[in-house]
């Protein structure tokens, strides 16, 4: 009976991913993936700028879900993804991927302080870290905060890991869609 719960879950916030029109909608939708008790604080919804290459450049804000509801900033806190750490992130991780942090400031071997420095300002401890790539092309994050420490359950990770990739396609096709219209 959970994991028909859980399932049924999943196919709702893959359903919300697959009709969202655009990048509101994409966080709205991620939003629906916790439960009252463990709602994030914020979700943060990123796209990645590369070069020619599929370097990552840097990364902008696009979106914030913050406090159960939708926030509208003009400010896009721009990531410069060639730093060290960065790059070091880069290296481990070759395509789309999840990573969970308990406590993310008391992570300093696993989350690069560039993470680390932007939770601290925001006042965030745990994170859900889902870097997003499609068609083998980098495509942003999105960034899922608690302002506590946080334990993920197991359900947590099943449907963060589960919805990862249907979420790297709809930000790919959202982007392209955004691409064309320029």
């Amino acid at each position: 009976r959970q994991r028909a719960a859980l399932l049924e879950k999943l196919a709702n916030v893959q359903t919300a991913l697959s009709q969202a029109r655009n990048e509101d909608e994409i966080v709205s939708a991620l939003s629906q993936a916790s439960t009252p008790e463990h709602r994030p604080s914020l979700i943060t919804l990123r796209y990645t700028y590369v070069d020619e290459d599929n370097q990552p450049l840097y990364s902008e804000s696009v979106a914030h879900w913050q406090d159960g509801q939708l926030v509208h900033t003009q400010e896009t806190f721009h990531i410069d993804l060639r730093t060290s750490d960065m790059q070091r992130l880069k290296e481990r991780v070759r395509d789309t991927s999840v990573l969970f942090f308990e406590d993310v400031q008391q992570a300093a071997e696993q989350a690069p302080e560039t993470l680390r420095k932007m939770a601290a300002q925001a006042g965030m401890h745990g994170m859900a870290l889902l870097l997003l790539a499609s068609g083998g092309r980098w495509q942003g994050a999105a960034i899922i905060n608690w302002r506590e420490a946080h334990t993920f359950s197991e359900e947590e990770r099943f449907l963060l890991e589960n919805m990862a990739r249907p979420l790297a396609e709809v930000v790919a096709r959202r982007r392209a869609y955004i691409a064309q219209r320029e």
